[in-house]
Formats: structure tokens, sequence, C-alpha cells
């Protein structure tokens, strides 16, 4: 009797035994599945800040186009406006050999 008692209580064991392992792997699988879920969140959100870094770089470029196109307009003009004073300077130049003044302000004017 005493070896049946053993195997019964070896028996119980090991069925509680299992029973934790099976509730335990039962809980990891939950975790798993929590995790997965997390894992597909996260991916999403990678994708999304994917989707805006690209848009943010695209409206960079073309904000660096503008301005770059703005800059050389701008140069064009300074180079348009010293050409316009060189030869309103030379234009004066020949007026202003014992002119007086107010021909210097007409000749600068045209």
């Amino acid at each position: 009797r005493f070896k049946i008692t053993s195997i019964e209580q070896e028996k119980l064991i090991q069925a509680e035994i299992t029973q934790d392992v099976t509730r335990e792997l039962e809980e990891l699988k939950q975790e798993l599945g929590t995790v997965k879920q997390e894992r597909v969140a996260l991916q999403e959100q990678v994708g999304k800040l994917a989707e805006e870094k690209a848009a943010a770089d695209e409206k960079r470029a073309q904000v660096e186009a503008k301005a770059k196109e703005v800059i050389l307009a701008g140069r064009a003009d300074v180079e348009r406006l010293q050409a316009e004073l060189l030869q309103a300077k030379e234009a004066a130049a020949p007026a202003t050999d014992g002119a007086g003044g107010e021909e210097i302000a007409k000749a600068l004017q045209a």
C-alpha cells in the first residue's frame, strides 16, 4: 500500500506541475499576443513617422528651392540696379563738366 500511495502522490504532484506549467504557458501566450500587438502598433507608428519625415524632407527641399530662386532673383535685381546706376553715372558724367547741380539732378533722373 505504501507504494500505491507513493505512486498516487507522484501522480498528484505531476498533475499539479502540469497544471502550473499549462497555466504559465497560457500566460506566456497571452503576453506574446500582447507583445505582437504592440509590435504591430510600433511598426505602424514607424511607418507613419517615415511618411511624415518624407513629407517634411519634400517640404524642406521645396523651401530650399524657393529660397535659392529668391536669392538668384535678388542677385539679378542687384546686378540690374548696379548696371542702371553705372549707366546713370556715365550719363551724368558729361553733364557735370562745368554744369550746375540742376543739370546733374536731371541727368540722374533720366
